[in-house]
């Protein structure tokens, strides 16, 4: 854990933002550079950044490691880091001139779906008092998290084909070894449902009203897809509609609407953004307005970076000029300064708004303050109005919001579905 602070006494009592890191349940620190907290702290909040075991680490189960458990379950480790460390904030922050009883937990991507479950879950419960989160969230009909029982079997199949059949024996082997060897044979590595943690989906929790009711600010990139369609389509030339087929079966067609009109390349991104970003966020914020008492307030980061080529990937000649997955983080922790980019006046007014907007967030729970517009929370009811953070800062009316509730639809009716 890191800490960063600005205040000069026991009992100042700031507001304390812990920020949870993405990078796919796979990668990732809380010492990235993107994430030094000082700027943040610089405004008064306390800022902590966290690590949680990642991989196989993280989520790897076996039925050995569940009957060696007091609750009989395996596999939630890197979840079970992140509330140990939530434990840890309320009994020490006070020592670093924190505020016990105001916590913030914010996260991005896979640090946002680890918030959504936190939010969801029973054994977060009054460990935090409000949540950030940005383009991600385990708010699905379907979510891509395996079930215990599945993630056992799977352990199981993994240590039998290496001839590995006691825990002493999986413990002997290296580390890379494990990392390797269950990326090879396809082991899920990602947060799963029946568990200690996540005993039912989060969809489950808000529909019967038993989340963490706390304020959320929640939101995602104006192009969030655009570097992970090779992910999301089996190939580069895979017809759109063969891969809505495989994802959402019998109830295709109406999703296949949404995008006619537009070209095979933009809607790759389109369908890859809506699908694993934009429609999960939309529909963690719908089912909060719907079934919460407390506010959620939506933004939407729609602003190019000047990033320099290779930036991403080194196999790309050309990185787009686009708002990207991830590419806001340095503008919420003002750090324009901890990356190698050739920024303009308005990055510099951006991060000073957007960091400035979740500090605001962080202390009372609404991000409204001079130098925005009247920032008004979601409803459900008037339209999907975000707080767009671009060439301009203003709320903005999002045009889309009939296709989530498409998506969302179709992932209720459709028939049995395949990765790819």
């Amino acid at each position: 854990m890191n800490v960063w602070t600005s205040a000069t006494s026991e009992g100042t009592r700031q507001p304390v933002i812990v920020w949870i890191h993405g990078g796919a349940f796979l990668a990732g620190s809380g010492a990235e550079p993107r994430y030094d907290g000082a700027a943040l702290a610089s405004q008064g909040v306390v800022l902590v950044t966290i690590n949680y075991r990642l991989g196989a680490f993280g989520f790897f189960s076996h039925p050995l490691l569940a009957a060696e458990s007091s609750t009989h379950h395996a596999g939630e480790y890197a979840l079970l880091d992140q509330l140990a460390a939530l434990r840890w904030v309320q009994r020490n922050i006070g020592r670093f001139g924190g505020d016990s009883a105001n916590v913030t937990i914010a996260g991005e991507s896979a640090g946002a779906n680890a918030v959504s479950i936190l939010v969801a879950s029973e054994l977060a419960r009054g460990l935090f008092h409000r949540a950030i989160a940005q383009s991600g969230s385990s708010m699905e009909s379907d979510p891509p998290t395996s079930r215990v029982a599945e993630a056992d079997a799977a352990g199981q199949r993994l240590a039998d084909s290496l001839g590995l059949h006691t825990l002493a024996e999986l413990r002997a082997q290296p580390a890379q070894e494990v990392n390797r060897m269950t990326s090879r044979l396809g082991v899920m590595l990602s947060p799963r449902l029946g568990g200690d943690v996540l005993p039912q989906t989060v969809d489950a929790r808000f529909a019967a009203r038993r989340q963490n009711d706390v304020p959320m600010l929640l939101g995602w990139n104006g192009d969030e897809g655009r570097l992970f369609t090779g992910l999301f389509f089996a190939s580069p030339t895979q017809p759109v509609a063969a891969r809505l087929r495989s994802a959402f079966g019998s109830a295709t067609a109406g999703v296949q609407r949404m995008y006619s009109g537009m070209s095979d390349e933009d809607a790759r991104v389109a369908i890859t953004s809506d699908v694993w970003f934009r429609y999960p966020v939309w529909a963690w914020a719908r089912a909060q307005a719907t079934t919460g008492r407390a506010p959620v307030y939506l933004a939407l980061f729609d602003w190019a970076p000047p990033l320099p080529d290779n930036w991403y990937d080194s196999t790309l000649a050309h990185t787009p000029r686009a708002p990207l997955h991830a590419v806001d983080i340095v503008y919420a922790f003002n750090n324009l300064a901890k990356v190698p980019w050739t920024f303009a006046a308005r990055d510099t007014a951006l991060a000073a708004a957007l960091s400035a907007s979740w500090v605001r967030f962080a202390r009372s729970g609404d991000p409204n303050g001079s130098g925005l517009p009247r920032w008004m929370p979601y409803s459900g009811r008037d339209g999907l109005r975000m707080m767009r953070f671009g060439d301009s800062t203003a709320m903005y009316l999002e045009p889309r919001e009939g296709t989530y509730e498409v998506i969302g639809a179709a992932l209720r009716a459709r028939g049995p579905a395949t990765s790819k």
